[in-house]
């Protein structure tokens, strides 16, 4: 029996499975609508180790950040990292990824480090500092991508790259945002049409221009 006891209370301070619940959770509801006694009640464990492992809520948040940015650059990896796929295409298998996820969510989710921003940005400087570091990964992954279509000749070589990866991140953060709200793929789908249906079309029209 001691043994046994001493097993179960090694998982109930799993500080892993906390992050991972709370994940879950703040996912679905956000920071401020999460407390501690939600986040030990759902991963099973007593208040107090809670406090064994994080030093506030605060400090536990920024480990569920960490937690997601690690899962999210996985995604941006296998979408727009994969190379021996042409950079337009990985955009837009990304962005139909994207819409294909959050339906299958019911539009409830977002990203979550836009949805710190929102909640933390403008009250905590560590949030923001943290968010914007998560943001800056995941713009560089978008900036790659205007290069590569600029060298493939999909996109005009006079568009700035870094100008036009931030554009794409900060309207596809838009998007998400927006979709919450509106309970719908609408902003994403719309997303889509005006980054392939104008930014893309448009330079392909004037590669042709010159051509001619």
């Amino acid at each position: 029996m001691p043994q046994s006891r001493k097993k179960v209370n090694k998982m109930k301070i799993d500080p892993s499975m906390l992050v991972d619940k709370g994940l879950e959770l703040m996912f679905l509801r956000g920071y401020n609508d999460v407390s501690i006694k939600d986040l030990v009640d759902a991963a099973g464990m007593p208040k107090g180790s809670f406090y064994n492992h994080y030093k506030s809520k605060e400090d536990f948040g920024l480990a569920v950040l960490d937690r997601y940015s690690e899962l999210w650059n996985e995604v941006l990896k296998s979408y727009l990292g994969d190379q021996s796929v042409p950079a337009r295409l990985r955009l837009e298998q990304f962005i139909d990824h994207s819409i294909d996820a959050s339906t299958e969510w019911n539009y409830t989710r977002g990203c979550l480090a836009g949805n710190f921003s929102q909640e933390m940005g403008d009250v905590s400087e560590i949030f923001a500092h943290r968010v914007d570091t998560v943001l800056k990964t995941a713009e560089a992954y978008f900036i790659n991508i205007v290069r590569e279509a600029q060298l493939a000749g999909d996109l005009s070589p006079h568009l700035d790259p870094e100008a036009t990866g931030a554009f794409l991140l900060n309207a596809y953060e838009g998007a998400l945002m927006r979709m919450k709200s509106a309970r719908s793929a609408s902003p994403l789908t719309g997303f889509k049409d005006m980054v392939f249906g104008v930014i893309f079309h448009a330079s392909a029209v004037k590669t042709q221009q010159r051509a001619a």
